[in-house]
């Protein structure tokens, strides 16, 4: 089963939402697999809430070029982990960037780091689907990196490839 909620930062409530099963069908000799499960239970999400501003949060198992299309086509935001293991081109082409960066120093001196990409390509295959990363990193958390989109413009680039350098 492939379960989603409705959550809002500003409530205490939590409305679960139908699960979607991940079965074998009728005549199928192969088992269902979470990603159809997951594009069968948001495009019946979108249908049922056209209008809901949605952001969907997700980790490294939604960072493919399908998955985000799908977002995309749908009209939902989304933050979606993104690990070096999954994405060595897009690790390898921010190496030579230089990020955006923020620091947040709580009272207690703690210090939070943020930082930022814009019009990374996802993937060699995926060139021209662009996408924005943000980063955070605190001495009491390991460093994560996230896809995003929507929140933030994101474009298509119609251009040849080429290196960031």
């Amino acid at each position: 089963m492939l379960g989603a909620s409705i959550v809002h930062p500003e409530h205490k409530v939590v409305i679960p939402l139908a699960p979607e099963p991940i079965v074998k069908g009728d005549g199928e000799t192969k088992n269902d697999c979470e990603r159809n499960a997951a594009k069968r239970l948001l495009s019946d999400f979108r249908r049922e809430h056209l209008h809901l501003k949605t952001l969907v949060v997700e980790g490294g198992l939604g960072s493919n070029f399908p998955h985000l299309s799908l977002l995309d086509s749908l009209n939902i935001a989304y933050i979606i982990g993104a690990k070096p293991e999954d994405h060595a081109f897009m690790f390898e082409w921010i190496e030579s960037l230089t990020p955006e960066t923020h620091i947040h120093q709580k009272p207690d001196e703690t210090l939070h780091a943020f930082r930022y990409y814009h019009d990374v390509p996802l993937n060699d295959s995926n060139f021209d689907y662009r996408v924005n990363l943000f980063g955070f990193n605190s001495p009491q958390q390991a460093a994560g990196l996230f896809i995003c989109a929507q929140l933030l413009p994101r474009r298509i680039n119609k251009g040849k490839k080429h290196s960031p350098t």
